[in-house]
């Protein structure tokens, strides 16, 4: 199951990056809000927040 979780956070991360990269978002805010998310939905807190953070920057670009 955590395999799954974590591509999800992933999945979720990317497009938050998206919203990053228009303006719409902050990447702290958006990165913190999944890293959240993973973590109760059962990632140990350290990788939620590593897949939080490749994901936003992936396509936020210089915006993360």
């Amino acid at each position: 199951m955590s395999e799954v979780v974590k591509q999800l956070t992933y999945w979720a991360a990317c497009r938050v990056g998206e919203m990053v990269a228009s303006g719409l978002l902050d990447a702290h805010d958006g990165a913190a809000v999944i890293t959240e998310a993973a973590t109760r939905a059962g990632l140990p807190r350290l990788e939620a927040e590593r897949t939080a953070w490749s994901g936003t920057r992936r396509t936020a670009g210089p915006h993360a």
